[in-house]
C-alpha cells in the first residue's frame, strides 16, 4: 500500500463526503478508492468511515486521523514547494572573479541582470588580473581570458 496515496485518498473521501465524489476529485475509479480506504483501515486497524447507502462520514478515529492527515499533507506540499522553489529560485551567495576590464564591461551587467531575476541571491565580484585559486579563495565562478 502506498501510504501517501492512501492519505490523499482518505482526505479526498472525507472532504468530498463520499467514495464516488472522492474518486472524481482524484480522477480515479470508485472501486480503486474503496480498495485504498479498505487497505488503509486494515493497516491502521480502525474503521475510518461510517458507511450507509446514503452517506459516508468519518468516525471519531477517522476525524482525528483526518486532522493529522491534513497537517501531514500540508507539510508534504510545503516540502515539495520548498524543493521546487530551490530549483526555480536560487538563493544564497555566489562569488565571481574575472579580469578587471572584462569584469567591469561584461560581467557587471550580467550580475545586475542576474540579481534582478533572482533577488534572493547575493553576489560578490572580485575583479583581479591575477590567477585565483577558486577553491582556496571560495570562488564559485572564475572567468579568465588567455591563450591556453
Amino acid at each position: 500500500m502506498d501510504r501517501i496515496q492512501a492519505i490523499e485518498t482518505f482526505v479526498a473521501v472525507a472532504e468530498s463526503g463520499g467514495f464516488a465524489a472522492g474518486a472524481r476529485r482524484l480522477q480515479t475509479s470508485p472501486p480503486t478508492v474503496t480498495r485504498t480506504i479498505a487497505a488503509l483501515e486494515k493497516h491502521l486497524g480502525v474503521q475510518l468511515f461510517h458507511r450507509t447507502t446514503r452517506s459516508v462520514r468519518t468516525t471519531d478515529m477517522g476525524e482525528r486521523f483526518l486532522q493529522d492527515a491534513r497537517r501531514l499533507w500540508a507539510d508534504f506540499d510545503a516540502a515539495e514547494a520548498s524543493v521546487r522553489g530551490l530549483s526555480q529560485h536560487p538563493s544564497g551567495r555566489l562569488a565571481v572573479t574575472a579580469p578587471v576590464l572584462f569584469g567591469a564591461r561584461y560581467v557587471v551587467p550580467c550580475i545586475t541582470q542576474y540579481l534582478r531575476r533572482y533577488p534572493q541571491m547575493a553576489v560578490s565580484a572580485h575583479f583581479l588580473d591575477r590567477s585565483v585559486s577558486l577553491i582556496e579563495e571560495g570562488v564559485d565562478v572564475g572567468i579568465r581570458i588567455a591563450h591556453l
